[in-house]
């Protein structure tokens, strides 16, 4: 058995020698068409949840010979808005995504990290696409006008991320991205339930589960480990 973990252990060393740590910022953009509130008795609606902002962290695996990079992140998102004539509705996705980012352009390039010390133009050696399938949980905080409801939810998802490396100094990169997630089936606990047992809210009508679109542009800051 500890020969086993000595050769897993070994095996593994290369690719943590090219093992880089980022933090990143975002502003979010969404559209959940059924979480929309609709008052029935003018038929005016409110969208739920109009923006956020998220922050995260994440770990990069790089590939020796080919720009090929595995990135497991932690990330924060928190959406709040007021309703009229409901109250505040606040709820924070805790998510796990795996990011698998590839340099198109430059695939069989000599990755020297950060971009700024690698010869080609940077659009050649910093631009990259990334897929990026997610797992979330949703902590939901709903306050009407007479009821305070918690809930909670899992939640799939799938991204697609565009951006480009910049250098700072040898070992910093700065990054701008933009991308597009999709949640399929998004539920927001409690939604239906508190507007529904609230008789002071009126005669408003709306669903917890909704297909979730997010759209966002952000910045990334990566810490290069090597010399």
């Amino acid at each position: 058995m500890k020969m086993r973990l000595l050769l897993i252990l070994l095996a593994v060393l290369p690719i943590l020698t090219h093992a880089q740590l980022g933090f990143q910022g975002s502003f979010r953009f969404t559209d959940a068409p059924k979480w929309d509130i609709l008052d029935q008795s003018n038929n005016r609606s409110s969208d739920v949840p109009q923006a956020g902002w998220s922050a995260g962290m994440e770990y990069a695996f790089s590939l020796p010979n080919t720009r090929l990079e595995f990135i497991p992140e932690g990330n924060l998102t928190r959406y709040q808005t007021d309703v009229l004539d409901l109250g505040a509705l606040d709820a924070h996705f805790y998510s796990l995504f795996f990011n698998v980012r590839a340099y198109i352009l430059d695939l069989k390039g000599d990755c020297q990290c950060p971009t700024f010390s690698k010869k080609g133009t940077t659009l050649t050696k910093g631009f990259y696409l990334e897929l990026s399938p997610g797992y979330t949980l949703i902590l939901s905080r709903i306050n009407t006008n007479t009821i305070l409801y918690k809930g909670r939810s899992t939640n799939n998802s799938l991204a697609l991320n565009a951006g480009l490396d910049f250098g700072v100094s040898r070992k910093l990169t700065l990054s701008p991205y933009a991308g597009v997630r999709y949640f399929p089936k998004a539920i927001w606990p409690g939604l239906e339930e508190s507007i529904a047992n609230d008789p002071s809210i009126g005669d408003k009508v709306t669903n917890n589960h909704s297909p979730l679109t997010q759209a966002y542009i952000g910045m990334r800051l990566r810490f290069h480990h090597r010399k």
